[in-house]
């Protein structure tokens, strides 16, 4: 009498061995067999079940297959059309007030959390080199209210003139060159703090900007 074919009885190397060639084993049990295909986006081949409708080797093929090969509508038509006015301005609505999901209770302590730490040190786009963090010489400290009364207590990039200086609201000295050693009067201009933290990008252009600006102060 042969040995029966059923899970229980089946010697451990062959249920092995027939699990892996697909065949040989009640239906619905073990292991749904299985099929390859071949990926639309880079045409690498990939294993799926065999009821499954799968086209693509990943999300990532996904996305790039139909990001190249779907018509967008909006782009279509042009952003003058009135369809896509309206649709701009419905979706805009959604997101006003209460709608925003950012004034939800509880949603800005979550994105503050998430946001924590993530743009500190060398994770910052503007990081240089951490002279940052650097303490500014008492020569400095010292020119510091002379500069701010030369230039009238006035933003030398968007006129404001701040007189009663607050915490949100106060006057900065900017060091041209962007070297906290350098405090020669012709490198100090005084800036808002709106200003001041604006100027840290594109240094050269601001640098040629402020250094035509101070020889009209000086003369």
């Amino acid at each position: 009498m042969g040995k029966c074919k059923s899970y229980k009885h089946m010697e451990r190397n062959q249920f092995w061995r027939l699990r892996k060639e697909h065949k040989g084993w009640p239906k619905g049990k073990f292991m749904t067999p299985r099929k390859n295909i071949i990926c639309k986006n880079c045409g690498n081949k990939k294993e799926v079940k065999i009821s499954s409708s799968q086209e693509f080797c990943c999300i990532k093929c996904r996305n790039i297959w139909f990001g190249n090969n779907t018509d967008n509508w909006q782009k279509k038509l042009g952003d003058n059309h009135p369809k896509v006015i309206e649709y701009k301005k419905r979706m805009s609505e959604l997101q006003i007030g209460e709608n925003n999901n950012a004034k939800q209770i509880g949603a800005r302590k979550k994105i503050s959390i998430f946001m924590q730490g993530r743009y500190v040190g060398k994770k910052n786009p503007r990081w240089i080199d951490g002279r940052s963090n650097e303490p500014y010489p008492n020569e400095f400290r010292k020119k510091r209210q002379r500069i701010i009364e030369r230039d009238n207590n006035t933003c030398q990039l968007c006129s404001d003139m701040i007189l009663n200086q607050t915490r949100k609201k106060h006057l900065d000295v900017h060091h041209i060159d962007y070297n906290k050693k350098n405090n020669n009067e012709n490198n100090l201009i005084t800036l808002c703090h709106f200003c001041n933290v604006s100027v840290n990008t594109d240094r050269k252009q601001w640098t040629n900007f402020f250094q035509n600006k101070i020889g009209e102060i000086i003369k």
